[in-house]
């Protein structure tokens, strides 16, 4: 079951990088610094590639691979952050977020509770740096909702609302 797990999570990574085509295809005049965002693109589909080379046949995802893994998400959302607008990181323009959130799936399959707790804790922080330098600190509820809204539905049931209402 692990194996088959790992492999998904493997697997889900074609969204955020089919993702990060599309922003930069479509939406290249939008970045301030269009070869980051193209920078960070190719880097994180060279890495996912190799990744699933050298982790598909055995079914998990090493400690080491984990960690250069959640480096690159966080370079990555480094990366895309500084090269778009600051308005944009908390849309689903800033494919970087999506990218770590495929990414935080495999460290939560592959790492014990404590390493995992703490490379979670990098990718967070490197979301909330970006948003919060770029985009200010009243950017980050926003933030927050937009996250929550990528991975899960609310309380609410419905996907991206980050707040419960009343009707």
């Amino acid at each position: 079951m692990q194996r088959a797990l790992v492999r998904l999570a493997l697997l889900m990574r074609v969204v955020p990088l089919l993702q990060a085509t599309a922003t930069i295809a479509l939406g290249f005049s939008a970045y301030t610094r269009p070869w980051l965002g193209v920078a960070a693109a190719g880097a994180c589909l060279a890495w996912s590639g190799w990744l699933a080379l050298r982790i598909w046949p055995i079914g998990r995802c090493p400690v080491r691979c984990c960690a250069a893994d959640a480096a690159v998400a966080v370079a990555a959302l480094v990366a895309v952050g500084a090269a778009m607008p600051p308005g944009s990181l908390t849309t689903a323009f800033y494919w970087a977020a999506s990218y770590a959130a495929a990414v935080a799936l495999m460290l939560g399959l592959s790492l014990p509770l404590g390493t995992g707790g703490c490379a979670l804790a990098a990718l967070i922080g490197g979301y909330g740096l970006m948003v919060g330098l770029r985009a200010g600190p009243h950017a980050l509820p926003a933030a927050a909702g937009s996250t929550s809204g990528r991975s899960s539905p609310s309380a609410t049931g419905r996907p991206g609302s980050a707040i419960p209402t009343s009707g």
